[in-house]
């Protein structure tokens, strides 16, 4: 609880700067205007100023509205966004839960928010929030498909859903160029799944050329069109939160989550999901919207097709390689087998031979030894005249050396010599 309360609050304060302030000032850049920049310093007081002025409005309920759903839509958005962070990994062992299916949990928390957009859109009794909602249906069904494909393809590559495996396999190196050494973030093994899925993600967040849902100048405001005060501010805030979700999605599957030289995880954690938050303000500016049946042509006969597409590519090519790499397996236990077989055969015949040798020599000792009983009896003879020379020479060599370990070596010789 104490973590989920501490990342909760660590998002909100990203999301009071990203929305209030950061969002004029890249919008007056691109347009080459000139932002807030009276209220504090480099306009940053502005973030409390428009607080405070949001949160004292009146709270305006239309007529008619079904106020349960009303009141209960905008509390979903931001919930769904801050949900889905519970399972992103954020650098130096900063995550609330690791499970097996972390990714999808991930994508199915990000989802809940399209009832939150329903929700809205079809209880504030107003034609233009009806076609928001619905157009927000629209797009999170043309685009969370593809998303979720392209995600996929991912996944057949790591063979994990758990999000911390997955950034745990792209710590390893891919290239090193020049002493350079490059990681293997997915985003550079496939990039077109990488465009994909960050166009993809676009659409899902709502950001332009995808923002037909709450589209001003064709239907008001869409789904927010009736909403004031404090309510306007959570679903604000629930559309910025989701931003930085899908930038932290996009980092954990692409851009190797927190991973990062000299500075820590947690720094480079922020640093992708801010550089996803400016991508997306970029886009707001630079691109104009799609009309809503080229948005559905779009994602229904372009990135459905393409995510399809990338996805059999990538089973292709997975597939390809661990059928190498098996055939490669086999053949190295193969040719060890047969190595080893082959030196076993020349162990046990190297072996037979020996026996066989000794077998030889035994025998014939026997037939020498045991033929005639005189032979025996000289050997006999031989053995304790040798014995005999031997003993005398032993000690001779014990008065003149004082070498204990030969003459022990000897002394046990020549005690053996009358059992030979």
């Amino acid at each position: 609880m104490i973590g989920a309360f501490v990342i909760a609050n660590l998002l909100l304060v990203q999301t009071a700067v990203a929305g209030p302030w950061a969002k004029r000032k890249i919008t007056a850049a691109f347009t080459n205007r000139i932002a807030v920049n009276r209220i504090g310093p480099f306009g940053l007081l502005v973030i409390v100023a428009d607080a405070v002025r949001l949160l004292s409005k009146e709270l305006v309920v239309p007529e008619g509205v079904d106020r349960p759903a009303w009141d209960l839509g905008p509390l979903i958005i931001p919930f769904s966004a801050l949900l889905g962070f519970a399972v992103i990994p954020m650098g130096n062992g900063i995550q609330l839960a690791d499970p097996e299916t972390g990714i999808v949990f991930a994508f199915a928390a990000a989802s809940i928010a399209s009832l939150g957009l329903i929700m809205m859109g079809y209880s504030s009794n107003n034609k233009f929030s009806l076609l928001g909602g619905l157009r927000a249906i629209a797009s999170n069904i043309a685009y969370e498909i593809p998303l979720v494909i392209t995600g996929a393809s991912v996944i057949l590559f790591t063979g994990t859903l758990q999000t911390s495996a997955i950034v745990a396999q792209q710590s390893e190196p891919l290239i090193s160029i020049a002493g350079v050494i490059i990681p293997q973030w997915f985003a550079f093994v496939n990039p077109f799944a990488f465009v994909l899925f960050v166009i993809a993600n676009l659409a899902e967040v709502g950001r332009n050329p995808f923002d037909i849902p709450e589209a001003p100048t064709e239907i008001v405001a869409g789904y927010q069109t009736e909403y004031s005060s404090v309510y306007f501010v959570l679903i604000y805030l629930g559309e910025f939160i989701h931003i930085f979700l899908g930038g932290a999605i996009v980092a954990t599957l692409f851009l190797g989550g927190p991973a990062g030289p000299i500075l820590p995880g947690f720094i480079w954690f922020i640093i992708k999901i801010w550089s996803f938050y400016l991508f997306t303000q970029w886009v707001r500016s630079a691109i104009p919207r799609l009309r809503v049946d080229q948005f559905l042509d779009v994602g229904w006969k372009g990135m459905l097709v393409l995510s399809f597409a990338n996805l059999a590519l990538t089973a292709i090519i997975v597939g390809v390689i661990a059928w190498l790499d098996c055939s490669n397996q086999w053949r190295q236990r193969w040719s060890m087998h047969w190595t080893d077989r082959h030196s076993q055969s020349n162990i046990l015949t190297s072996l037979q031979k020996s026996v066989l040798v000794s077998a030889g020599y035994i025998n014939s000792a026997k037939s020498a030894v045991s033929g005639v009983d005189n032979v025996r009896r000289s050997v006999r003879m031989t053995q304790f005249r040798l014995f005999k020379m031997t003993n005398e020479m032993v000690s001779s060599i014990i008065f003149t050396s004082d070498n204990v370990f030969i003459v022990d070596y000897v002394r046990r010789f020549v005690l053996l010599m009358q059992f030979c």
